[in-house]
C-alpha cells in the first residue's frame, strides 16, 4: 500500500496512470502528491501535461506557471508552457516561453523545433527556417524538423530546397504521410515554375 504522506509515490502512480491512458485518475494522484508537497516541481509540470490530456488548457497553464514560480529555469516546464499557449492560440506568448527556455539552454532541440512552428504561425518564415536549421544541426535526423523546414521553404517560394528536405525526411521515415503529401505539393510547385 502507498504511504499516504509519500508524495513521490503519488507522483509515480500518476505517471503510470497516464501511461495507462487514465488521465482523470492520474490527475487525482498528482493532486494528492501536491497536497502533501505543494512545491513539487516535477508533479506540477506533469500535472500540466495531464491537464492538457484532459483538454483543460487554462488549468494546465496554471500548473506550468506554478512549477516555474518554484524553479524559473525549469526548461521542460517552459517548453510545455509554450506548447499549451500555442494550443490556446497565444503564439506570441508561446514564443516568449520557448525563447526563455533557449536562453537557459540554447541547444534544446524540442524548444527550437516548437519555436520554428510558432514563428511560421506568426508569419516569420525566415526565422522559422533558422530555428529548424538549428534543430537539424543538433539532430540531423529530426524528421519533423525536416518536414517543417520543407513547409517553410515552400512558404519562401523555394520548392527545390523544400523537395530536398522532404526527401531527407522520407529517407529516414519512408511512410511519413505528411512528408509524402508535402513532397507532392513541392513537385507541383516545381512543375509550375518550368
Amino acid at each position: 500500500a502507498i504511504r499516504p504522506e509519500y508524495a513521490e509515490a503519488h507522483f509515480n502512480r500518476g505517471q503510470v496512470l497516464r501511461d495507462l491512458q487514465r488521465p482523470s485518475e492520474a490527475d487525482a494522484a498528482l493532486s494528492r502528491a501536491l497536497a502533501i508537497k505543494p512545491d513539487y516541481v516535477d508533479a506540477l509540470n506533469f500535472r500540466g501535461i495531464v491537464l492538457r490530456d484532459l483538454r483543460r488548457p487554462a488549468e494546465a497553464l496554471v500548473s506550468f506557471d506554478q512549477a516555474l514560480a518554484v524553479r524559473p529555469d525549469y526548461i521542460t516546464a517552459l517548453n510545455n508552457r509554450g506548447n499549451i499557449l500555442q494550443e490556446m492560440k497565444r503564439p506570441a506568448e508561446a514564443l516568449a516561453s520557448y525563447d526563455r527556455a533557449l536562453e537557459i539552454r540554447p541547444d534544446h532541440a524540442q524548444a527550437l523545433y516548437n519555436r520554428g512552428i510558432v514563428l511560421r504561425e506568426l508569419q516569420r518564415p525566415a526565422e522559422a527556417l533558422a530555428s529548424f536549421d538549428r534543430v537539424l544541426s543538433i539532430n540531423p535526423n529530426h524528421v519533423d524538423a525536416l518536414n517543417n523546414r520543407g513547409v517553410v521553404l515552400r512558404d519562401l517560394k523555394r520548392p527545390a530546397e523544400a523537395l530536398a528536405s522532404y526527401d531527407r525526411a522520407l529517407a529516414i521515415r519512408p511512410n511519413y504521410v505528411e512528408a509524402l503529401n508535402n513532397r507532392g505539393s513541392a513537385l507541383r510547385d516545381l512543375q509550375r515554375l518550368t
